[in-house]
């Protein structure tokens, strides 16, 4: 309880999910931060590209966290060679869609945005065969990102 679990600038190894507990996730200068609880998960960038934290995640009260190496993850997918295929499509859209929200194909910056550590792609997710029992067990999650930065005039 009270424990900073990351903060920004760190490297993250590991995908996270909520098993008991409430977490607080602070992104930048937010006044309000992002609750989490059972049934929740963060860091799943990490096992698409490397990653850095983003913001802060602090355990509310007494948490329980199942952490998914990514490194491991990667280890363990390599021995299913018939599933691959799926597994690097989900890849390559869920770090297309992060690179999109990020703004990184475009020029302009008015676009652009911060990306969190709660980040998920639901287009990759969509194209997953059996994805209607992942959105039914998702109504409550969000697809968090911080507002585009406002232009200094």
């Amino acid at each position: 309880k009270g424990e900073m679990m990351f903060s920004p600038g760190q490297v993250c190894n590991s995908m996270s999910f909520v098993c008991h507990g409430i977490l607080d996730y602070w992104m930048w200068q937010e006044s309000h931060p992002e609750k989490l609880e059972r049934r929740s998960f963060f860091c799943e960038a990490v096992l698409w590209t490397p990653w850095i934290h983003q913001g802060r995640m602090y355990a509310r009260t007494e948490s329980t966290i199942i952490a998914l190496d990514a490194h491991e993850f990667h280890e363990v997918a390599q021995s299913f060679s018939a599933d691959m295929d799926l597994l690097r499509s989900y890849a390559e859209e869920f770090v297309r869609a992060m690179n999109e929200l990020a703004g990184n194909f475009t020029e302009d910056e008015d676009d652009d945005t911060e990306l969190s550590d709660l980040f998920f792609a639901l287009q990759a997710v969509e194209m997953l065969p059996g994805n209607r029992s992942f959105e039914e067990g998702t109504s409550q999650l969000r697809h968090f990102k911080k507002p585009p930065r406002k232009l200094q005039t």
